[in-house]
């Protein structure tokens, strides 16, 4: 006795072909997304680099220049003479400094935690470099 058995196989090979197709996709759409958010992060360092070294900076050599005032008030006075609203001048401008800095802070806080900076349209690129 003989036993014959005929199969089409290529329907088989189809779904393989396809299944094989769609997992190639799949790690090319995965390779896609980490490469972007690598992309994302990279530029959030850029940007809160840039806003440290143009703004924050700056801000806390203004506030240690005034505590540097405010520490030395008597003997400034000794050297120009003794200018009544010089003191509460440099009290306000510490007052002021600090509220602009923790602005700053805030900003910066919560840029970097919105969905507009995660999702970058657009790379920061900052406005001098340091290299």
């Amino acid at each position: 006795m003989i036993l014959v058995v005929y199969m089409n196989m290529t329907e088989i090979k189809t779904l393989e072909m396809e299944k094989l197709e769609a997992i190639s996709l799949a790690e090319r759409i995965q390779r896609e997304r980490a490469e972007e958010a690598e992309d994302n992060r990279t530029s959030m360092e850029l940007f809160v680099d840039a806003v440290c070294h143009e703004i924050r900076n700056p801000l806390n050599g203004i506030l240690n220049n005034l505590e540097f005032c405010r520490e030395n008030q008597s003997r400034i006075d000794d050297l120009i003479g003794s200018v009544p609203t010089t003191q509460t001048q440099v009290q306000a401008l510490q007052a002021d400094s600090q509220a602009l800095l923790a602005t700053v802070r805030l900003c910066v806080e919560q840029l970097v935690q919105s969905d507009k900076f995660k999702k970058g349209s657009k790379r920061f690129l900052p406005l001098c470099s340091t290299a």
